[in-house]
């Protein structure tokens, strides 16, 4: 809901997380007594993508749960990235960027798709990036 002559500034990305032992794809949240995974919809939809490439599990068909629509769109977008997955040398690593590419294509196609509606004045700008979750008390960052 960008006004006549407005314009706006939208902030996307995944994030992924390193915790203090420098493992990537975890972080140690404030209050928990280990790391778990960070982002654990990617973290799955990376399992869901080389399964499926693997053969080892069937392609999910569109759920007629709403709770379980959300995963199965992260994972349909991952899907492209499963070559590029499969060949990494570090798939936790990789996994933050494939997200970043996902999301990117999906930004620039909703904004391409909703810019006619912005008035002739206005602009989109589009500051993509990977949110980086460190340890509790260290600061976290946001790699563009």
């Amino acid at each position: 809901h960008i006004p006549p002559g407005g314009s706006c500034v939208i902030v996307y990305g995944p994030h992924v997380g390193i915790d203090s032992e420098g493992n990537y794809g975890k972080v140690l949240r404030r209050g928990h007594s280990h790391s778990d995974a960070c982002c654990g919809s990617a973290t799955a939809a990376k399992g869901y993508v080389l399964g499926v490439r693997s053969k080892k599990i069937p392609k999910a068909s569109m759920p007629s749960d709403a709770v379980d629509a959300q995963q199965y769109f992260v994972n349909s977008m991952l899907m492209p990235e499963g070559e590029i997955l499969e060949k990494a040398v570090q798939p936790n690593v990789e996994l933050g960027y494939a997200m970043y590419r996902a999301q990117d294509k999906l930004m620039k196609k909703i904004v391409s798709t909703a810019s006619s509606k912005v008035g002739k004045d206005g602009k989109i700008a589009l500051v993509g990036g990977i949110q980086v979750n460190t340890p509790y008390g260290d600061d976290d960052y946001f790699l563009v």
